[in-house]
């Protein structure tokens, strides 16, 4: 008797699955075989595989074509609530063609949304009765008696395979633990007790102790720097002048306003010999020549302060001239500094989440971005207690080192400062800030 080539093909194809779910070496390689070799056997769109004995309810093993389900994703949740409801009942405990019609409207629309109006539910029947796992086969035409005949006795191996797979996943998990592995539970928990030091980092800045801060001492702008940036001045140098137009045009106009105050008082004096009521009107003419000199005197002061010169000697710190020349500035506003540069002091920005407890003298790092190899030490001198948003945009708390004696960088550099905190145990130190983020969660 001769087989048709048609069912000799199907025959073929029936052992090689059978000896790939043999010589599959985990649960996801085997649910991997399920969904994805099943269109050697009958011609289908998609396939699911599903685990059914696990504590939260069936799950997603594997959809065909798709490497990895995302538990998230609409369909995986659609068809998780689906197994779940077929779970509950006894005619899906056999394989089963699943009649989408005989749903309420709502399931029979979602069903007919995600896969074709042919669904076939094949179970993983374990050796005490229950569903351990199954496979949703779905397809454009309804199979054949003969295929659903080859998917009925295919099933029969699969399911032995996947319980097989699966009961010595379960087996493990319920193996007790053995003496070594006990002792080594109890040094891990002991471990967690052990005293360390707590450690944050964060980024900082080589910045200057004690400068001399250069302000306006006028309301102007800014016409001349005569010095450039980060370059060495000494005490009396030149270092920026005012725009001292407008100053000029208001000392012409006071100087002119004092005249006129003047030649009315002289007028009123002479006046005066000839008519005693006039003598009033001298004693306010006095009084405007009074306030004419005063103004006449504080612009002609404002003009002989449009220069301003270095009080002490040092670096004069500012970003550049191009930002300075031609700007508009107010009275007390900063222009620069004047910082003599290896007097030097660690400003760090502490980021709030990675806050620790700090005490003045806590032993301080500095790793510089220019040479990380070699750090540099420091002792933390303040702690703010507000935190404040930085140039980066991060929430921070400004702290404070100070350097060793001879061992001070120079202005500008950056880079990592390790501060130390107090000691607590290695428990509290790893999981301090999954301790954290559960407190947030559960909001205690």
């Amino acid at each position: 008797m001769t087989v048709p080539t048609g069912q000799n093909n199907a025959y073929v194809s029936f052992l090689q699955l059978e000896q790939e779910a043999r010589n599959a070496p985990t649960l996801d390689a085997l649910g991997y075989v399920f969904a994805n070799r099943i269109r050697d056997l009958v011609p289908i769109r998609q396939a699911v595989v599903f685990t059914m004995a696990t504590r939260t309810g069936p799950k997603v093993q594997t959809i065909s074509d798709v490497p990895t389900p995302d538990a998230n994703a609409p369909m995986v949740r659609w068809l998780q609530s689906m197994a779940a409801d077929m779970q509950d009942d006894p005619k899906y405990n056999r394989l089963h063609v699943v009649d989408v019609n005989s749903w309420g409207a709502a399931k029979r629309d979602a069903a007919l949304h995600w896969l074709p109006n042919n669904i076939l539910w094949c179970p993983f029947l374990a050796e005490e009765g229950h569903v351990s796992g199954g496979m949703l086969i779905a397809s454009d035409q309804a199979l054949s008696e003969i295929e659903r005949s080859l998917i009925e006795n295919l099933m029969g191996a699969w399911a032995h395979a996947w319980n097989a797979k699966l009961g010595t996943w379960g087996r493990r998990r319920r193996l007790p633990l053995g003496r070594t592995t006990q002792i080594v539970a109890a040094l891990a928990l002991a471990v967690q007790f052990i005293p360390v030091t707590q450690t944050a980092l964060a980024p900082a800045e080589v910045v200057a102790k004690d400068p001399v801060l250069v302000a306006a001492p006028m309301n102007g702008v800014v016409e001349t720097v005569h010095i450039e940036p980060n370059s060495h001045v000494k005490k009396g140098d030149l270092l920026f002048s005012f725009d001292d137009t407008e100053l000029s045009g208001q000392l012409d106009v006071a100087q002119e306003e004092l005249l006129v105050a003047r030649t009315s008082l002289r007028t009123a004096r002479q006046g005066a010999f000839r008519n005693a009521e006039r003598n009033a009107e001298v004693a306010v003419l006095e009084t405007q020549v009074k306030l004419s000199e005063a103004e006449r005197n504080f612009i002609h002061a404002q003009v002989q302060r449009k220069d301003i010169y270095a009080e002490q000697g040092g670096v004069a710190v500012f970003r550049d001239v191009a930002g300075l020349e031609g700007r508009p500035v107010t009275t007390g506003e900063r222009v620069m500094l004047i910082a003599k540069p290896h007097e030097t002091k660690l400003q760090i920005e502490l980021p709030v989440a990675d806050a620790v407890v700090l005490e003045t003298g806590a032993p301080v790092r500095l790793f510089l971005d220019r040479d990380p190899l070699i750090p540099v030490d420091a002792v933390l001198a303040y702690a703010g207690y507000e935190a404040e948003v930085t140039s980066s945009g991060v929430l921070s708390y400004r702290l404070v080192a100070t350097f060793a004696d001879g061992t001070s960088p120079r202005i500008g550099l950056r880079g990592m400062a390790k501060i130390e905190g107090k000691k607590v145990f290695l428990f509290f130190y790893l999981f301090r800030r999954p301790l954290s983020a559960l407190r947030q969660w559960l909001g205690v």
